[in-house]
């Protein structure tokens, strides 16, 4: 049962259930904690407000730039790290995205 679930979640759906989850914010801030919660990753130095979506959705490393971060979704051995050891603050972030 789970299989199909998983397989075929768009299709369980309703209009209802989709216009319920693009309004659900990307993050969830707690301020009396100094925590951010994000599903994948921030990139270090951009405010909250200019963060890319898809970085909070599947970033994973980081590659430095001449000026600043680029996020990745896929490392490259070669030359990225991984965006929660270049974060700085100065929010804690808790996230749950893991590279595999």
């Amino acid at each position: 049962r789970f299989s199909s679930y998983k397989r075929n979640t768009l299709g369980q759906m309703s209009l209802a259930d989709l216009m319920w989850l693009q309004e659900l914010p990307l993050t969830l801030r707690l301020p009396w904690l100094g925590v951010m919660v994000v599903h994948a990753g921030l990139v270090p130095s951009v405010p909250l407000e200019k963060q890319n979506y898809r970085s909070m959705l599947w970033l994973r490393d980081l590659r430095r730039q001449s000026v600043g971060w680029e996020g990745l979704e896929k490392p490259d051995a070669e030359s990225s790290v991984a965006w929660a050891s270049a974060w700085q603050g100065p929010e804690h972030i808790i996230f749950g995205q893991i590279g595999r």
